[in-house]
């Protein structure tokens, strides 16, 4: 049986690299993560940084 949850992820780097945090994010937590599928992005911009951030359905086992 798996669950779908979402999460949210950002890296200065670019989309892929936020959306590899979250889900590096997740397994950290003990998490096994099956897929996932991004549903958002978007982009801040402070002080003439960026940070790319990343919406996501991820599908967890729950056995």
């Amino acid at each position: 049986m798996i669950r779908v949850i979402e999460v949210f992820g950002s890296s200065s780097n670019n989309y892929d690299d936020a959306a590899k945090n979250a889900v590096d994010s997740l397994v950290k937590n003990g998490e096994k993560v099956r897929f996932y599928r991004e549903e958002m992005r978007g982009i801040r911009e402070h002080s003439g940084k960026k940070e790319y951030s990343v919406k996501l359905k991820v599908a967890v086992s729950i056995f």
